[in-house]
């Protein structure tokens, strides 16, 4: 699962916060976006997100239904209702604008649902790590990228100016530059390969990382080069989209 920061002070006026990631009530800030609530056999997990997609908060309920033997035990329906509240209380706590539920026990469901008037998705995820990756693929999919609008030899910059394969390489780079959502195009070192390469100037996509900036390795020969790509994107998987645009432009170079 990715790092986060609880965000437990309002970062408008300074106020504590009741929860992490909660509405401030002393200045009406909203910091939650969209929430996941995720049941497991011992506690409720509560999952905050912000507009950029990041974990902003997390917080925990106790779950004590798995002591029960059946559902029609004496005590199992009203602990059932004091837990859906007790959910209902930490989503309102933070006015979000749609939660995602993965909640396997179908009375806890069925009871939170009587108190929920907030638009609201169910899950089935076999893992908190697997329920983060849905909610974040489903909110960020297709979310229009900012653009910048500068040209494309402004845009490469750091203190390693020569790019191997001279003018073919600067092509390449030029050519990634000219993508809008790339902002900065930094070449790292020249460094030898340990084994011999192929001929001509070769590309791949090394890595994205959380924030979505993309590492590409420039090989010709012998040699390879680091090219660090710096994106308008905010997560890994608006870096994805970006990166599927740099495949495009050098597939057609």
């Amino acid at each position: 699962m990715e790092t986060f920061k609880n965000v437990t002070k309002c970062p408008i006026c300074g106020e504590r916060l009741i929860y992490p990631a909660a509405y401030c009530i002393f200045c009406n800030n909203i910091l939650t976006y969209f929430m996941l609530v995720y049941y497991s056999k011992t506690k409720i997990i509560i999952v905050c997100f912000n507009k950029k997609g990041e974990i902003i908060g997390m917080d925990y309920l106790k779950n004590f239904l798995h002591l029960y033997n059946s559902p029609n035990e004496e005590g199992y329906h009203i602990t059932v209702r004091n837990l859906a509240y007790q959910i209902f209380e930490r989503i309102h706590s933070r006015r979000p604008r749609k939660v995602y539920l993965n909640i396997s026990n179908k009375e806890l469901l069925r009871e939170l649902e009587y108190f929920l008037f907030y638009e609201y998705v169910k899950l089935s995820c076999s893992s908190l790590k697997e329920c983060i990756d849905k909610v974040l693929h489903i909110e960020m999919k297709g979310k229009r990228l900012e653009k910048v609008n500068v040209l494309p030899k402004e845009k490469i910059g750091g203190k390693h100016t020569t790019i191997i394969g001279e003018k073919k390489g600067l092509e390449i780079i030029l050519k990634i530059a000219s993508i809008p959502y790339v902002k900065k195009i930094i070449p790292g070192r020249i460094h030898a390969k340990g084994s011999k390469g192929g001929g001509g100037i070769r590309v791949k996509i090394s890595r994205i990382d959380d924030k979505g900036n993309i590492k590409v390795i420039l090989s010709e020969g012998q040699t390879n080069q680091d090219i660090y790509i710096i994106t308008t994107a905010s997560t890994f998987e608006e870096g994805k989209t970006i990166a599927e645009y740099i495949r495009k432009v050098l597939a057609n170079s």
